[in-house]
């Protein structure tokens, strides 16, 4: 499974991890030490090691240092992402 993030905020964000919705257990580091600028797009994908489940929580942390979290989101119909400094986002 694939989708692409982008980053709708005026500063960079420097992780971004999954964990399944039921499990809570996060990833390592899907930006694998890349930073998200503003405006920016990644393509991240979600490691097949995390089997069948489909319900996942997303975890970004900002440059700032602060960190939220997008839960129960269905990632067998997401494509695409927009996360806000606001701690909201668009999905597609």
């Amino acid at each position: 499974m694939v989708f692409d993030v982008t980053n709708g905020c005026s500063f960079d964000i420097i992780t971004l991890e999954i964990a399944p919705a039921e499990t809570g257990e996060w990833s390592d580091d899907l930006l694998v030490g890349r930073v998200l600028n503003p405006d920016g797009t990644e393509t991240i994908s979600i490691p097949a090691d995390y089997g069948t489940t489909v319900w996942f929580n997303i975890r970004v942390s900002y440059e700032a240092g602060t960190t939220v979290t997008f839960e129960h989101l269905d990632l067998l119909k997401l494509e695409g992402m927009k996360i806000y400094s606001d701690g909201n986002s668009d999905t597609w």
